[in-house]
């Protein structure tokens, strides 16, 4: 068996990872916390390159992709404000 390596992303939402772990409806994959539509990727490595490709003109960009993984945001101003909120609270 060949393995997926189809990395995807929300559309509206911040979650992502790989194809194995989203959501289904009706056979198209989905996000698995809202249900949202995902992008698609060919490979994790791509999604990487892009968050660095990114970073490169908006610094901390790849830190609040990183911290965004494992949580579940409507979109990344959302995501911005908690990281902010996290982050300044610390000493």
């Amino acid at each position: 068996m060949v393995k997926d390596n189809r990395f995807v992303y929300g559309a509206n939402c911040t979650w992502y990872g790989p194809i194995a772990e989203a959501g289904s409806f009706g056979g198209l994959p989905v996000c698995p916390h809202c249900g949202g539509v995902l992008f698609e990727m060919a490979t994790e490595k791509e999604w990487t390159d892009s968050v660095a490709n990114f970073d490169a003109r908006w610094p901390g960009y790849r830190a609040l992709v990183e911290w965004t993984k494992g949580r579940h945001f409507a979109d990344y101003l959302e995501a911005k404000e908690a990281y902010d909120r996290e982050h300044q609270s610390k000493p």
